[in-house]
């Protein structure tokens, strides 16, 4: 069975295109080859009068995407692998944000890193009572890429605490943080999806699909993110790591201790570049943001942490990464961000139809 799927489902009036990510026993980790043919596919279905709107699933119940297969990245390390699998996700990336018929994400389960690239971007982003959401890069040496910096980066101290901890958000939480639209419960997707069906298109399709989201919209229960928001504002409002670190340490809070102990566990050099990169992104386009991401994904590739921390957490699993620089305060650490943001050979170029 390909890991990927497309299918036309025929309506009243009109078709869904339908794309399965269809690798479950990988939690549906994206691959070059599927970030090749979802984006591929989605050229042909944006050209396509019969269909009216797209629907992205996860195959199974455990996850939506787990992100990239980092694994694969890892194991080709020092190829042209590590260039084309970045290059083909945020040509995806941009395809989604840009795609001009609804494009619906059913994340339900595990959505992380990658897959909030192929989740989030789209007209309608859908949760469940199953969902998990997070943008992990900052724990294995990289950064959060696949354009999740544009959205981010607009939410201030909330965006900073998202990128740089990697909080694993409820749905509840994906709602009140803007990356989710609606939840669902997981039960009524296959309804749903019939629904979608049934609509009789119009020359306002997005009009429709929002009738029938709204129809089966389910309020969102408490957000944990809501409660905790004081402090988050209280600590990341600073534009520096070192304050950032201080105010935490300055606090006997639990909730400040443990999110303290838990960026003590990140790469110094991700911390460091994810908080240059959300700073600047709040003045870019999402295309400007996509095309500094694979810029970024490149100088990572070509640096040591992102795969020491792949091996430490994912293949060896001793979870005792040696980051390279190993603490924030390293004297080094100012100039390499700056050297991660200088334009490199061959990036991207976007604007093609």
């Amino acid at each position: 069975m390909p890991d990927v799927l497309f299918e036309a489902l025929a309506g009243k009036s009109g078709s869904i295109g339908l794309i399965t990510l269809s690798r479950p026993q990988a939690l549906n980790a994206l691959t070059l080859e599927m970030c090749q043919g979802v984006e591929q596919q989605l050229n042909l279905w944006q050209h396509d009068g019969s269909i009216k709107a797209v629907v992205i699933r996860g195959e199974g119940d455990r996850a939506f995407c787990a992100g990239g297969d980092v694994r694969q990245v890892y194991a080709a390390r020092g190829t042209d692998y590590c260039r084309d699998f970045f290059a083909s996700e945020y040509r995806m990336n941009r395809r989604i944000f840009h795609f001009p018929k609804p494009y619906i994400a059913l994340m339900d389960g595990i959505t992380m890193g990658g897959g909030l690239g192929i989740g989030i971007h789209g007209s309608h982003g859908l949760v469940t009572e199953r969902s998990l959401l997070a943008m992990p890069e900052c724990s294995i040496g990289l950064f959060p890429d696949v354009g999740v910096g544009y959205p981010l980066s607009r939410q201030g101290p909330l965006g900073r605490y998202l990128s740089l901890t990697g909080y694993k958000m409820s749905s509840s939480d994906a709602i009140f943080s803007k990356l989710a639209r609606f939840q669902v419960a997981a039960k009524q997707l296959d309804d749903f999806l019939g629904a979608l069906r049934e609509i009789h298109w119009d020359h306002q399709p997005h009009e429709r699909v929002q009738e029938v989201c709204l129809s089966f919209c389910q309020p969102p229960g408490p957000s944990a993110l809501e409660t905790s928001l004081s402090k988050i504002k209280e600590a990341f409002h600073h534009a520096t790591l070192n304050d950032i670190f201080q105010t935490l340490a300055e606090d006997s809070n639990d909730w400040a201790q443990k999110t303290l102990a838990l960026l003590n566990t990140m790469a110094p050099t991700s911390l460091a570049v994810t908080l240059e990169q959300l700073s600047q992104y709040a003045h870019f386009s999402f295309d400007a943001c996509i095309i500094t991401d694979f810029r970024l994904s490149q100088k990572f590739m070509h640096d040591s942490d992102f795969f020491e921390g792949i091996r430490s957490k994912l293949i060896e699993k001793t979870n005792r990464p040696q980051w390279q620089p190993e603490q924030i305060d390293d004297s080094s650490l100012p100039q390499k961000v700056e050297d991660y943001f200088l334009p490199i050979a061959n990036e991207l170029a976007f604007n093609e139809d």
